[in-house]
């Protein structure tokens, strides 16, 4: 992850903390969306903050529901 400025970074620290807090087994690229308003508070601050748009490899799937 070494291409993520520190701020996109903190997403995925987010993401790995809360399944290590809720001691879940296998990650669900269909709770991004829950868990980016969990961090963000609303999906449009989460594109804010971390770029979506200049971001490769991450699901984005979880922006289209908007």
């Amino acid at each position: 992850m070494k291409d993520y400025n520190p701020k996109q970074q903190e997403f995925p620290d987010f993401v790995l903390k809360q399944y290590v807090k809720e001691e879940i087994d296998e990650l669900d690229d269909t709770k991004i969306s829950d868990l980016l308003i969990l961090k963000y508070h609303a999906i449009a601050d989460a594109k804010k903050n971390l770029r979506i748009s200049l971001i490769s490899g991450i699901h984005l799937s979880a922006f289209n529901f908007i």
